[in-house]
């Protein structure tokens, strides 16, 4: 109830006498009541010792009213909403099987682990062994594997690097009624979900011009829109070999044996980085021819099928910009 308040009550059952034997103030146990409203949790503590004998809390509701300025109790709306069947430890005493006690220990061990499979095997074992579901050790089991599983997803969505399976992911921690426990893993999935958008649903930026020049040297049968990329590139390079062979091009991204941190291509296309490089005296039909075809293909087309490939012809545009530009100011 939402404007009430909560109380204990102990009553004692007993096995050898009457309740009527035991004054109220002289009760073998008395429950001691507290709570805490901003977490809204309640704490009863029960003190003394049952002898042997049971007694059940009961914890109890009043709904409160206004009157005269004052909270007041509702008359008539005392209810009972909880009980606690309390008994002496030694009234019940049930001993688990030597083999149930080292199952147990072994699923306790296990859940110090990240190991999904080795906690799952640890909890069969337990479960062969007739621990029942209900178990705490089984309950807890549980919701370990259950996390680590979700983390494993989070770690694994992050790695396909694809925005439709991101949010699949994040409905699914939405679900996860632990999900508190995984703030931190959200907001990263969520920054990186923001990253993909900016990069209008492509898996990863471009790679770095090195990077691109290893990935196309492990090409053997490239798309038409890449080895097109490549021939203007070489064109552009001042190659006049047969370009339209990928084996030629092929051949020039191999590292050299002599510097293997250096390839053919890349040396030449670093040095025509330079700002010094003499655009002046560069062929303006050679300039014009590889604009022509560059432009086969839109950058889109080429990012879609290569990243690799996308990289060169994004700074092969880049280049006949840099031509164009010093050609003019001629």
């Amino acid at each position: 109830m939402p404007n009430g308040e909560l109380k204990a009550d102990v009553h004692l059952k007993l096995k050898k006498a009457k309740p009527e034997q035991y004054p109220e103030e002289e009760f073998p146990v008395r429950a001691q009541f507290s709570k805490d409203v901003p977490t809204r949790q309640f704490t009863v503590q029960v003190i003394g010792n049952l002898i042997g004998e049971e007694c059940a809390v009961l914890i109890k509701a009043t709904e409160m009213e206004i009157m005269n300025n004052l909270r007041v109790p509702k008359k008539g709306s005392t209810k009972v909403v909880c009980y606690y069947l309390l008994s002496n430890a030694s009234t019940f005493f049930i001993r688990e099987p030597t083999e149930v006690k080292l199952c147990k220990m072994s699923l306790h061990d296990a859940m110090n682990t990240h190991d999904v499979d080795k906690i799952q095997s640890a909890m069969d074992k337990c479960l062969k062994f007739r621990v029942p579901v209900t178990d705490d050790t089984i309950a807890a089991a549980e919701a370990r594997i259950e996390y680590l599983r979700l983390r494993t997803v989070i770690v694994d969505s992050v790695k396909r690097r694809n925005i439709a399976v991101v949010n699949e992911t994040l409905g699914r921690v939405v679900g996860y009624r632990y999900r508190e426990a995984l703030v931190a893993e959200v907001e990263k999935l969520l920054a990186f979900r923001k990253e993909l958008h900016s990069l209008q649903g492509y898996p990863q930026g471009l790679p770095s011009l090195r990077e691109a020049n290893e990935e196309l040297y492990k090409l053997t049968s490239p798309k038409p829109s890449v080895h097109n990329t490549m021939k203007a590139l070489c064109i552009l390079l001042g190659y006049d070999g047969n370009v339209k062979d990928w084996k030629y091009i092929h051949k020039h991204l191999k590292v050299t044996p002599d510097k293997l941190s250096e390839m053919v291509i890349l040396k030449r296309m670093e040095y025509m980085s330079e700002h010094s490089f003499p655009w002046h005296k560069m062929d303006f039909k050679v300039l014009q021819r590889v604009y022509k075809i560059i432009h086969e293909y839109p950058f889109e087309q080429v990012k879609h099928v290569s990243l690799a490939a996308a990289a060169i012809y994004k700074w092969i545009d880049k280049m006949l910009n840099r031509a164009k530009h010093v050609l003019r100011s001629q």
